[in-house]
């Protein structure tokens, strides 16, 4: 799908530039039905349990963010001390880090409160007053 859209918009460029003329080649092209590879499927609590058990602590932090509040990584990835509201129990999902780029998030539905839940302590304990510090600091190797 990616290759077709590709040559799609070069032909179209292409057209638009008066260096190609008539109809668009790949307009018409299908790429047939798409194949899952593997079965998609919802972990049991008792699995869910055990994969958190075996994380180490800061991965274990942004898996449990991921599963229990619903958060996309990148928005997991955008989050600052200044989007947790501990008063009211909240996270102000409001921005997102997607490969390097900290921006807006994904769509306007996106834009969202979400409860902390049981993750309220462990959101305290990964503060430290500054409201600019991001939350999660990931470690990479190069």
């Amino acid at each position: 799908t990616d290759l077709r859209n590709i040559l799609s918009a070069i032909f179209s460029q292409a057209s638009r530039w008066d260096y190609y003329e008539g109809r668009n080649p790949v307009e018409r092209t299908t790429v047939g039905r798409q194949r899952v590879a593997r079965e998609k499927r919802f972990l049991t609590v008792d699995e869910s349990r055990a994969l958190l058990g075996e994380l180490p602590e800061d991965v274990r932090d942004v898996v449990s963010v991921a599963l229990f509040c619903n958060l996309r990584i990148s928005e997991i990835l955008g989050l600052q001390e200044k989007h947790l509201d501990f008063e009211n129990r909240r996270i102000l999902v409001r921005q997102r880090f997607h490969r390097g780029d900290l921006d807006t998030v994904k769509t306007f539905a996106s834009k969202r409160d979400r409860p902390m839940g049981m993750l309220r302590k462990m959101l305290r304990r990964r503060t430290s007053g500054n409201p600019e510090n991001f939350v999660f600091r990931v470690k990479t190797s190069k």
